[in-house]
């Protein structure tokens, strides 16, 4: 009975400490491919939100750029009209 606990123990320690060892290291190379997702998804993300943030810029500089150009046809009227008048 102890010969046989003595030739499981010499030859089955060895498999679990393999197995455990192969284990945390599948762990953690998927840690390491799930942070590299989140980081992927953040950078999306933060890209996204600046191109919109562009956009919304670009639509701001578009309707600044017709009350200014109306501005500048109401002072060209009016001045053309102190020419005539």
């Amino acid at each position: 009975m102890t010969e046989a606990i003595l030739t499981l123990s010499i030859f089955a320690v060895p498999v679990l400490v393999g197995a455990i060892v192969e284990q945390r290291k599948i762990e953690k190379e998927r840690k390491y491919k799930e942070f590299e997702e989140i980081r992927r998804r953040d950078y999306l993300y933060g890209f996204k939100a600046g191109m919109g943030y562009q956009s919304t810029c670009d639509i701001e500089k578009a309707r600044n750029g017709l009350k200014q150009n109306a501005q500048q046809v109401d002072k060209e009227w009016k001045r053309y009209a102190e020419m005539v008048g």
